[in-house]
C-alpha cells in the first residue's frame, strides 16, 4: 500500500520529497545529451551517418524532422530538441553563427533578443547573424535594430565587446552549467527544477536533524500526510470507523496522534 504519491517521493529531499531518480527524467537528459553532441561535433562519424540518413544540417539552424518511419536515436533526438536548444546560449567571437534574435547571446539575459522586442521584427532580419548588424569600424548598426528593443536590452548589448573577424568561432554555452559543459548532472538537476514546485515547508529540518532515521522518516510522513491514521483508512474505505482507537474521543488524524490526543500528551510531557 502506498502511503505517499510517487510523483511526491521523486521530488527532492529540500522539495519535500526522497529524492528517487526520475527515470523519465534522466532518459530526456539522455536525449539532450545526443542532441548536445549532434550539435557540437557536426563532423563526428556517426553525426554524418545521421545528418545524410535523415537530410539534417546542422548549419541550417533548422529543427531536426521525424520521418514515419526513423530509428529509436532518431526519434529521441527530435523528441528533445528544443528542450536542449532553450538551455544553450553563445559566446559570441566573430559573430557569424550566433543569430541576433534567436540566439540567446546577449549576457545578463536568459531568452532571445526576439522575445523582448517592443514591435514585431522584420521576416527579413530574423534569421540575421550577430555580424550582420556590425559596421566596418567594429561599432553596432544601432540604426538597425535599436527601435526595436527595450532599453535595458540596449544597454546590455553596448556593454558586450564587438566581434572580431579575426577571432574564433562562436561557442555553445550549456547554461545549466556554471563551466558551460554539458554534464547528465546539470541538465538531470535543472529537469528536476522545471517540474518541482518550490516548497516553504521546513523539510530540510527534517534530514538534518540529527536522530534516528526511522523518526526522520515518521517526521516527513507527517507533514506528507502519510500516517495510516484512522481517519486516512477510513477514506481508503479500509475502515468504517475514523475515531481514535486509544482514547475513543475524537477523530484520528495525524495532528490528533502526536499532539491532540491526551495519551500522545501525556509521552511528550512525561
Amino acid at each position: 500500500m502506498s502511503l505517499v504519491a510517487w510523483p511526491t517521493i521523486l521530488k527532492s529531499k529540500t522539495n519535500g520529497g526522497l529524492g528517487f531518480w526520475d527515470l523519465h527524467l534522466v532518459n530526456n537528459a539522455f536525449g539532450m545529451k545526443v542532441c548536445w553532441e549532434l550539435f557540437t561535433k557536426p563532423t563526428s562519424l556517426w553525426v554524418l551517418v545521421l545528418a545524410s540518413k535523415y537530410k539534417f544540417d546542422n548549419e541550417a539552424g533548422l529543427n531536426p524532422i521525424q520521418p514515419n518511419s526513423s530509428s529509436p536515436l532518431w526519434r529521441l533526438v527530435c523528441k528533445n530538441w528544443d528542450d536542449m536548444m532553450t538551455n544553450v546560449a553563445w559566446i559570441v567571437e566573430n559573430g557569424k553563427h550566433v543569430r541576433f534574435w534567436e540566439h540567446i547571446w546577449v549576457p545578463g539575459l536568459d531568452l532571445p533578443l526576439i522575445e523582448l522586442a517592443v514591435s514585431q521584427v522584420p521576416d527579413s532580419m530574423r534569421f540575421h547573424v550577430v555580424a550582420s548588424f556590425m559596421i566596418a569600424l567594429g561599432e553596432w548598426e544601432w540604426q538597425s535594430f535599436e527601435y526595436l528593443l527595450p532599453s535595458n536590452a540596449i544597454q546590455l548589448i553596448a556593454a558586450i565587446l564587438s566581434p572580431d573577424e579575426s577571432m574564433d568561432n562562436d561557442r555553445p554555452f550549456w547554461c545549466p552549467s556554471s563551466s558551460g559543459c554539458f554534464t547528465l548532472k546539470t541538465t538531470y538537476l535543472s529537469l528536476c527544477r522545471q517540474r518541482d514546485v518550490v516548497s516553504r515547508a521546513p523539510w530540510h529540518q527534517i534530514w538534518k536533524w540529527v536522530g534516528p532515521q526511522r523518526i526522520k522518516v515518521f517526521m516527513w510522513l507527517c507533514l506528507s500526510n502519510g500516517v495510516l491514521t484512522t481517519a486516512e483508512r477510513c477514506r481508503r474505505h479500509l475502515s468504517t470507523s475514523n475515531t481514535c482507537e486509544v482514547c475513543f474521543e475524537s477523530i484520528e488524524n495525524t495532528m490528533h496522534i502526536i499532539h491532540n490526543c491526551r495519551f500522545a500528551r501525556d509521552v511528550l510531557l512525561g
